[in-house]
């Protein structure tokens, strides 16, 4: 039996508390839904009430379905602000019509985000934010499941600044021209700093939005024309990316002797950001068999020396550091992912971003930057700065709110689906590395709370892009990964169907619900 003290009053969102219904029999599994679904259609129920018909009421009570407990004070803040932001709104004149139409830029927090209080400790699942809108009406509509902004955390310091600029003549979202800024950077300062667990600022990330659209490709020339100004020399690391794991290595060879007593000078360029506008190429090369993925994995591991050892002409590729951006559409994303390559890690090494046009810029011109001639001046004395081998580590206060956030966070995994867990399953990594790389960017060897803060406000972004460019994610009833070894097992042989249903006509009919 639901006592009166087990179920949470939803405070001032409450004008009316039903009875919770007698359960006899029932197994506390079983209480403990139902009390859920009680508290949802309570919620619900206020909401419908207390809120005009429109977006904004949608928005929230898409967050009261998506979330495991409906009355957290994560749902229940979100509620009180937006129906506080309605009533605002209805005592606006009627000339500020037009601005109330922009979606509210505040939003809920990044997983294990830091305030004011370093005794903040709260954890949320990344990527279950309910609203899923954007930052104005004409980018995102309503409904289409697409990422809330990214926190202002996220746009922190030089890079931020970076990106402010970039925005003036890029129709794209800032969040695409951050993600290729940050990555860039990564590569561009090359292996000398890392953390003290030998994590390197080397990343991958896929952009993933419409065709022509969303404009992926001139944002990425934009972020590249950037980072070129800061070291000539590295423009001869950017590169398309090798349709083989031995054209990785090829391009990136030690030198060595070869028969006749020749030499072969080698690269002495050891930094590659391989640039890849279409992903599809990619996982078609994967798909056709080979190395591609297993070197991919072991570029983002940073593992050195890099070898094909053939017995006739082996090569070797020594202190590689490797960065690689690519561009896919939605349909793409979900056609090209194959059970394998989700289950293998070779997805959840990228950050997924989710990118769209934002404004028309009919004819943009190039960025003068001589006109910020500190911005260039800062990057390149960071740059230097940065050669020799640098550990990067954690301050006191930065330390304690990563240790909480690990814990909390490594407990949280338990209760993700399958899907979800192996598409985000190197949370971990990503943030510890994108904060290492905000700390670098500040001209800093530690870590401190400011890039933690903006770690997770990035990553909090690609975890909801998952959800939206990989629709398997989005069910969170499925299998769980702490599931039995039957029914992850069960699991695979359906998602083996799902991917390949000609392969399998013949079986699908013992699968009610699939194909």
């Amino acid at each position: 039996m639901t006592t009166e003290r087990e179920v949470e009053q939803p405070g001032e969102l409450a004008t009316s508390q039903p009875t919770a219904p007698e359960h006899q029999g029932t197994t506390a599994e079983q209480r403990a839904r139902l009390k859920t679904e009680l508290q949802r259609a309570r919620l619900k129920a206020d909401l419908l009430e207390q809120m005009e018909p429109g977006e904004y009421r949608d928005r929230t009570i898409r967050l009261v379905e998506r979330s495991k407990n409906p009355y957290s004070p994560l749902t229940k803040s979100w509620a009180k602000k937006v129906i506080a932001e309605r009533k605002a709104a209805a005592t606006k004149s009627l000339g500020e019509e037009e601005k109330l139409t922009t979606l509210p830029q505040d939003r809920s927090e990044p997983a294990g985000l830091i305030r004011d209080s370093p005794q903040s400790s709260a954890v949320e699942q990344p990527g279950t934010s309910a609203g899923r809108n954007g930052d104005s009406p004409t980018a995102n509509q309503p409904g289409d499941g697409f990422p809330l902004p990214m926190a202002e955390e996220a746009f922190h310091g030089i890079a931020g600044r970076v990106c402010s600029i970039l925005e003036e003549q890029n129709e794209t979202c800032r969040e695409a021209l951050l993600a290729q800024v940050i990555v860039g950077f990564g590569n561009l300062v090359g292996q000398g700093p890392r953390t003290v667990e030998e994590n390197f600022l080397n990343e991958f990330v896929l952009i993933v939005g419409d065709t022509s659209s969303a404009r992926k490709g001139t944002s990425l020339r934009y972020a590249l024309d950037h980072l070129r100004r800061i070291d000539l020399d590295w423009g001869r690391a950017v590169r398309a990316c090798p349709p083989s794991g031995e054209g990785i290595v090829w391009h990136l060879r030690d030198a060595r002797e070869l028969k006749g007593g020749k030499v072969d000078p080698g690269i002495t360029e050891k930094r590659s950001f391989f640039r890849a506008e279409e992903f599809s190429r990619i996982m078609a090369s994967i798909a056709s068999g080979g190395t591609l993925s297993q070197r991919l994995r072991e570029c983002w591991d940073h593992h050195n020396p890099l070898e094909n050892l053939t017995k006739i002409d082996p090569i070797r590729a020594s202190d590689t550091h490797i960065s690689l951006v690519a561009h896919c559409t939605p349909f793409e994303f979900a056609q090209c992912v194959r059970t394998a390559e989700q289950r293998n890690g070779f997805i959840n090494r990228f950050l997924i971003v989710a990118a769209r046009g934002v404004k028309a810029v009919p004819r943009p011109k190039p960025i003068d930057w001589a006109a910020h001639p500190e911005i260039v001046r800062e990057l390149r004395e960071i740059v230097n700065k940065f050669q020799k081998t640098t550990k990067i580590g954690f301050t006191n206060r930065a330390a304690a709110a990563w240790d909480r956030w690990y814990v909390g966070y490594r407990q949280q995994k338990l209760g993700f689906t399958v899907a979800y867990a192996e598409m985000v399953g190197r949370c971990e990594g990503h943030v510890k590395r994108l904060a290492a790389t905000y700390a670098v960017l500040d001209d800093k060897k530690t870590i401190d709370e400011v890039h933690l803060n903006a770690a997770w406000a990035f990553w909090r972004y690609c975890a909801d892009s998952v959800t939206w460019a990989f629709p398997d994610t989005k069910d969170r009833a499925n299998v769980p990964i702490h599931a039995p070894a039957e029914a992850r097992i069960a699991s695979t042989i359906l998602d083996a169907l799902k991917a390949s249903p000609n392969q399998y006509a013949d079986s699908l009919t013992d699968f009610p619900g699939v194909g």
